[in-house]
């Protein structure tokens, strides 16, 4: 089974406004997103409740050699692999976020 969003060519930037819309949407406000070298998060309040849910990046180094084992061919691929391997997560996070049971409490 492969991973989701898998070869997905959506920037972090549209999935991180993305998130944010999702959020808006479902009543949540002050939001924030930040990534340093090694974590991503994002921030915001729901219901009077600040929630955060934080993801760690992977180390550059990790993308040296391929799933099978074989070395990538040059820093290009590498970096390539790397920011691929970020936008998944980016992804995976907005689909968390869309989650049905994320929202199963009524909005009254």
């Amino acid at each position: 089974m492969g991973r989701y969003a898998q070869g997905s060519s959506v920037t972090i930037d549209k999935s991180k406004g993305e998130i944010e819309r999702t959020l808006i949407r479902f009543g949540a406000d002050q939001y924030m997103a930040g990534q340093s070298q090694l974590m991503a998060f994002i921030m915001f309040v729901y219901r009077g409740r600040t929630i955060r849910i934080s993801f760690d990046i992977p180390r550059r180094d990790d993308f040296s050699t391929t799933e099978t084992g074989r070395r990538r061919s040059s820093q290009k691929v590498q970096q390539d692999a790397f920011e691929a391997a970020l936008r998944e997560q980016w992804r995976a996070l907005l689909l968390m976020v869309k989650g049905p049971s994320s929202w199963a409490v009524s909005r009254a």
